[in-house]
């Protein structure tokens, strides 16, 4: 069932990328939020995301991009793709 999901509500996709690079601490969750706003005022709905080097960082702040991220998807429709 989820591969038949669409969780774009049936838009078509307007898609941004951003680099991460380095450990994830809490000014990376505000630089995230920024790029989101970003992406939003830009009418984007897919943001990529690809982490580079990010071991050893702060791992309350990495939940918390976590749940900001969710909360971006559920309240603004932005669909966001992770990848290491």
């Amino acid at each position: 069932a989820t591969l038949r999901d669409d969780p774009l509500g049936g838009r078509a996709p307007v898609g941004f990328r951003y680099v991460l690079r380095g450990p994830i601490e809490p000014g990376v969750r505000e630089a995230v939020r920024r790029v989101a706003e970003k992406v939003l005022r830009e009418r984007g709905n897919v943001l990529l995301l690809q982490f580079e080097d990010c071991g050893g960082g702060d791992f309350q702040a990495a939940r918390d991009l976590a749940d900001d991220l969710r909360k971006l998807q559920a309240d603004e429709g932005l669909f966001t793709v992770a990848f290491v």
